[in-house]
């Protein structure tokens, strides 16, 4: 499990900072699944799991130094039912931008296009689960027509990580993987 080595070796950093710096580091892991998951095709409940999955291996690892963050950790759009549709609405509502506004900020700049092509790979890539039937041409097609999706996951990101993540974390640095 990929995410196994990676948590290991975060918290060893955190562990390698405290000798150099006394009150030493915790890292806070963003999930953010359920902001992307309807956008994405991954019901809430594979989210869930994962991270729940991602909680077992920090308690059964001891990884003391790393918690993690998500949607329902936002006291703002926490439902008490977990009705992520409704706290991606109420987040969408808050702090969303104009889709043209994202479409320009995209193509506006290289670093924009840049966004846009690994955002492109990275759903071409998820999409071809082992249950998946069709031809990767098929695939390609249809993502050709997901732009408007492709939008709305960076929409989705900036208000997240931007807006309501970081009003959390006002005095924390913030690293985007």
């Amino acid at each position: 499990m990929a995410e196994k080595l990676s948590l290991v070796f975060l918290n060893s950093l955190c562990e390698r900072i405290k000798v150099y710096y006394p009150p030493g580091a915790e890292m806070i892991i963003c999930s953010d699944g359920h902001v992307f998951g309807e956008l994405i095709g991954v019901c809430d409940g594979i989210i869930d799991d994962y991270q729940d999955k991602l909680n077992r291996l920090l308690c059964e690892l001891e990884l003391n130094y790393i918690s993690i963050f998500n949607l329902s950790h936002v006291e703002e759009f926490n439902t008490s039912n977990n009705c992520y549709n409704h706290s991606r609405k109420l987040l969408v509502e808050k702090y969303s931008l104009a889709i043209g506004v994202i479409k320009k900020q995209l193509t506006g700049s290289e670093d924009g296009l840049s966004l846009y092509r690994a955002i492109t790979r990275f759903l071409y890539e998820d999409s071809l689960l082992p249950n998946y039937s069709g031809s990767k041409n098929a695939l390609q097609k249809m993502l050709a027509n997901v732009q408007l999706v492709l939008f709305n996951i960076v929409g989705h990101g900036e208000i997240y990580l931007l807006n309501s993540f970081h009003q959390q974390f006002v005095y924390q640095s913030i690293l985007s993987l």
